[in-house]
């Protein structure tokens, strides 16, 4: 017995459904059980409800289980359905002084004859499969007689939802329940109570209860739809109730105090259909038709910012058909939601424009077979803004991506470039992003997956080129960039010289993971002069054996973040704090660990801290597949 309520508690409390084991306390080889009846009333049990007149009557194929002492036997019903009563046939001990009963019959429940307790599990989906307001065989309940006459006794309570106001064709298709306290699941009652009721087993899960209707229709004729979930009696805070449509509308209702469930009773809800909240959109170009905003590179979109005089909108959806899209100049100043299935077979320079992957499960390739030029123009707003794309490089490019060529003294700095949640292939052997950028607001990367080519070149995100640049900001969020081995050996975000004096108002580098992508070129930023530098949470893997001391004097790994062209362009505040550095063949090397490449410098405001390198792998015990770092490390590294 103790064996089996453990598994009881364990096993089936894992499902909190229903349990298929083989049926225990079967009879030894001499059976001692005698065929007997016995009759069950329902004065106060609920099995399933007349359609006509709501009165509580037992169904066909009822069973119930019998406690005898020694067996738990399973009576089923051979009376005629749809009665208040019912008789129950079957083999139990006929010497039994007394006799616990179950309903609905389980085979997995347990009994203990002298507490007069018994442990059962009540289902947490649940489905309604007649003209009822609630599942059948479902609602538990008890009785305890000394001979062959059982007066059940219910011992859960009765959640009912009333639905009105349906539209033509639409029907329920699901309701569930949730709260702060077990609705359902393994519970344990003492039958001998005058009011018997359903405890829940202690549990660490909440469990929920899911009612699937199939063909309930209006049982009163007044276009109410009545359901009823069966759940544990208890006082239930947090209680939300959400009805699910065929047209995939939703109601949720959730109580703003705390709601008593009692046994044989419970809670009405009404809820009126009309006013359900319709479906989500299912693809981004959906959302912002509906009216929703977009959210990119830490700024929101919506399509009243794209409004013309004449009532309609710059925006446009390009879907799958035809002979493809040219994204031109006439594109200026749009909105673009490109089909996976979509083919663009051009894109050329581009002023301001908004390029949007339409479907959030898969990024749309978007090919780039030559250098862009962006082009601030005066008095007009300038900006690049890539979302959910799979940005590549056709065959045989070899060159930047993108890039501004022109000196902006009279036209004023090009706005923003961003790229947001996007997979991205560096060019073979040359820098990716921005090169010869001379004044450039904004940029930021932030959730992408980068892939960079392997070798000792150079392999640049922002390259400055030979002329003076400015940034307001540059930010760097959520990304991966990842090299095969042996790895991008001069792999840096920001690049500058001498010549160049480029300064940035303001950069961030937040939760970033780099995987065999060295900085090893005297600096991972490296720029004339900067203001305020953030640099936190990132995690730095490396496997590569050959990684080189830039500074030419050791042959231990040194590892440098930033650098400044001049003693007096490090910033003058600086956060860079909580990092971690591993290296999978040589971490016990790794002596060199500079947040700045000159060493004496301290931020006046601010704190810093040098990189930590852990003892083990940050991806022992996660995902090295995925660059999952383990539950210890899960605070470092690309937010997944």
């Amino acid at each position: 017995m103790k064996k089996n309520l453990l598994f009881l508690a364990a096993a089936v409390l894992a499902s909190a459904v229903s349990c298929t084991v083989e049926e225990k306390n079967l009879a030894p080889e001499t059976d001692l059980r005698v065929s007997m009846e016995f009759t069950a009333g329902t004065p106060d049990t609920k099995t399933e409800l007349n359609p006509s007149s709501h009165e509580v009557i037992w169904t066909e194929g009822d069973a119930i289980s019998i406690f005898d002492g020694s067996y738990n036997n399973k009576f089923t019903i051979t009376s005629e359905a749809g009665g208040s009563s019912a008789s129950f046939a079957g083999k139990a001990l006929e010497s039994a002084p007394v006799y616990l009963a179950l309903y609905p019959y389980s085979a997995t429940a347990e009994c203990n004859t002298e507490a007069k307790t018994i442990t059962s599990v009540l289902p947490s989906e649940q489905k309604v499969t007649k003209e009822a307001t609630f599942a059948p065989m479902v609602n538990p309940s008890v009785a305890v007689a000394s001979g062959n006459q059982l007066t059940f006794k219910n011992v859960a309570s009765i959640l009912q939802v009333d639905v009105a106001n349906l539209a033509e064709g639409q029907t329920v298709t699901e309701i569930s329940a949730s709260a702060d306290g077990r609705l359902a699941g393994a519970f344990t009652v003492d039958a001998s109570a005058e009011k018997p009721s359903a405890v829940a087993v202690s549990s660490t899960n909440n469990y929920g209860v899911k009612l699937t209707p199939e063909g309930v229709t209006d049982l009163n004729g007044d276009g109410v739809y009545s359901y009823s979930l069966v759940v544990l009696p208890g006082s239930y805070s947090g209680l939300t109730v959400t009805v699910t449509y065929s047209d995939g509308a939703k109601s949720t209702f959730t109580a703003s105090e705390a709601v008593e469930m009692p046994v044989s009773d419970g809670r009405t809800l009404f809820i009126d259909a009309s006013k359900a909240e319709a479906p989500a959109p299912q693809t981004l170009y959906d959302k912002f038709m509906a009216g929703e905003d977009i959210e990119i590179g830490g700024k929101t979109y919506n399509k009243a910012e794209f409004a013309k005089e004449d009532g309609t909108y710059r925006i446009m959806h390009m879907t799958e058909g035809g002979e493809g899209y040219n994204i031109s100049s006439s594109n200026k100043g749009m909105i673009l939601f490109i089909e996976p299935e979509a083919t663009i077979l051009s894109f050329s320079n581009q002023t301001n424009l908004i390029i949007v992957g339409n479907n959030p499960e898969i990024k749309t390739v978007l090919t780039i077979g030559a250098s862009k030029l962006l082009a601030a123009v005066k008095d007009e707003e300038s900006r690049l803004i890539f979302y959910n794309l799979d940005i590549k490089p056709a065959d045989n490019f070899a060159g930047y991506m993108f890039g501004v060529s022109t000196n902006f003294a009279d036209a004023g700095a090009f706005g923003e470039f961003v790229l947001d949640n996007c997979d991205l292939q560096m060019t073979n052997g040359a820098f990716y992003s921005i090169s010869n950028a001379r004044y450039l607001d904004r940029f930021v990367m932030q959730n992408c997956n980068v892939a960079v080519p392997e070798g000792s070149g150079n392999r640049f995100i922002l390259h400055m080129g030979t002329h003076e640049n400015h940034y307001s900001e540059i930010i760097f969020k959520n990304n991966i960039f990842q090299s095969s081995l042996p790895g991008a050996l001069s792999f840096r975000l920001v690049s500058g010289n001498n010549d160049t004096k480029t300064s940035i108002d303001k950069i961030a580098v937040e939760n970033n993971t780099f995987v065999n992508t060295a900085y090893t070129n005297s600096a991972l930023i490296l720029a004339n002069a900067f203001e305020d530098v953030t640099f936190t949470k990132n995690l730095v893997y490396l496997n590569n054996s050959n990684i080189p001391d830039p500074t030419g004097t050791a042959t231990s790994i040194s590892l440098n973040v930033l650098r400044a062209v001049s003693s007096d362009g490090y910033p003058v505040t600086a956060n860079c704090v909580n990092n971690i550095v591993y290296h999978d063949t040589n971490n016990s090397d790794i002596t060199k660990i500079n947040m700045f490449y000159d060493t004496k410098y301290t931020p006046e405001n601010g704190s810093l801290e040098m990189p930590s390198v852990p003892e083990v792998s940050p991806f022992e015990g996660g995902d090295l597949s995925t660059f999952t770092p383990s539950t210890e490390f899960a605070e470092y590294g690309a937010q997944r």
